[in-house]
């Protein structure tokens, strides 16, 4: 992640944005998730729920929560992601961080953000396309309307810089909107690393972020409010 993209992170995110971090196995969405949300303002409250407990947030009213498997025979006393998710609502948390959504839990963080909470998650998924596709489906279900309220969608992805493996923001798709008559989703922009240019088009450009449709960083940030 360049200074700049980094810059445009801390823009958004002090003024209330809500952003999905998403990529394959093992690219580093909950490293980024971590790094993101040290952009919150520290007077904020801020309630995590996580299958394993990764994030580790400097912020004074932090409320970390994590699953806990049951017991017995019959599995009873556990607490999944979706009990802890409804549980975090009532807290009136300012930021709600999800460690990775994938069942019904997603649901209900959609809805807390349509109420207005903020969220942070991360999800499997290698583009925005795919994204939105896995949203809708089984088992999330996430209706249209919900998933444009999500106002930042970070794709991360495993490459090779010098012949060493590292991992990259590939894409930056932030700024959606949803056509009312068709029902349709329309992802505005894109913000694309020179570097994932080069890869695709094996150009020799300098390294500096490269919009599509022409957009410049300032106006980026400008629309994303």
């Amino acid at each position: 992640m360049s200074a700049e993209m980094a810059a445009y992170f801390w823009y958004i995110i002090e003024n209330r944005s809500s952003i999905l971090v998403s990529g394959g196995v093992a690219v580093g969405k909950t490293t980024t998730l971590n790094c993101l949300s040290m952009f919150i303002k520290p007077e904020l409250k801020i309630v995590s729920v996580e299958d394993t407990p990764e994030l580790n947030l400097p912020h004074e009213n932090w409320i970390p929560s994590v699953v806990r498997p049951g017991f017995g025979l019959n599995g009873k006393g556990s607490i999944t992601l979706f009990d802890l998710l409804k549980a975090a609502v009532r807290q009136r948390p300012d930021y709600i961080i999800v460690g990775e959504v994938r069942g019904e839990e997603a649901y209900t963080l959609f809805q807390a953000i349509a109420t207005g909470h903020l969220g942070m998650c991360t999800l499997h998924a290698e583009s925005v396309e795919a994204v939105i596709n896995r949203l809708e489906s089984e088992p999330m279900n996430i209706p249209r309307p919900l998933i444009a309220m999500i106002d930042d969608i970070v794709i991360q992805v495993r490459t090779e810089v010098n012949g060493k493996p590292a991992r990259r923001v590939s894409t930056l798709n932030p700024n959606f909107s949803r056509n009312s008559r068709m029902g349709a989703i329309t992802t505005n922009r894109q913000w694309l690393p020179s570097w994932w240019l080069r890869l695709k088009c094996k150009s020799k450009r300098p390294y500096k972020l490269q919009f599509q449709s022409q957009t410049s960083f300032y106006s980026l940030c400008r629309n994303a409010l």
